[in-house]
Formats: structure tokens, C-alpha cells, sequence
């Protein structure tokens, strides 16, 4: 209802969104791999040994805030005048990509 209000957005990937970094932060945790929601490139990256509890944590937030940034930036500023189902069929789109992603 916030993002609704704040934006005029339906953003139905909101949930996939705030799981993403939780996947990173379980990732960073036990493998040591850092994930990104990246799909032509590789999305996993092997930084040495499993993170700490802060450092993971820190590098999740961080994961999740530039996510968040740069689909509102690539996706939905550019629509804001657009239809509502436009927008909302952008929403669902990004759905799939963070989901294969993770």
C-alpha cells in the first residue's frame, strides 16, 4: 500500500524483491558466493571463504538497495505516465527475472 501511495505503482515483484537479498545474505553466509540479479552474464561469484554475520548483512542491504534503485530507475520512472496495465504487466515481468535470478 506505501509503494502504491508513493508512486501510483502496483508493484506485484515486491515480495521477490526483499527476498532477493535474503538469498544473498544465506549465500554469502554459508558459500562465500555473491549473487546478483543478472541474467546474460553470470549471476554467482565466488569471493573466498563464508561471511560473517555484519559483512554479509551489509553487502545483502547493499545488494538490495542498487536492485531496487535501478528497477525503479530502468522500469518504472520511465512509465510514470503509462497505463496502469502497462505498469503492471512491467511489474510481472520483473516477477520472472528476480525469480530466475534467484
Amino acid at each position: 500500500m506505501l509503494t502504491y501511495r508513493g508512486t501510483g505503482i502496483v508493484n506485484f515483484a515486491l515480495g521477490a524483491q526483499a527476498m532477493f537479498p535474503a538469498v544473498v545474505y544465506a549465500e554469502l553466509r554459508t558459500s562465500g558466493d555473491l549473487l546478483l540479479p543478472l541474467i546474460l552474464i553470470p549471476d554467482r561469484y565466488a569471493i573466498g571463504d563464508p561471511l560473517g554475520f555484519w559483512p554479509a548483512a551489509i553487502v545483502a542491504v547493499a545488494v538490495g538497495a542498487l536492485n531496487s534503485t535501478a528497477v525503479y530507475g530502468l522500469a518504472f520512472r520511465p512509465l510514470r505516465q503509462a497505463p496502469p496495465l502497462t505498469v503492471s504487466q512491467i511489474s510481472l515481468v520483473q516477477l520472472g527475472i528476480v525469480g530466475l535470478s534467484a
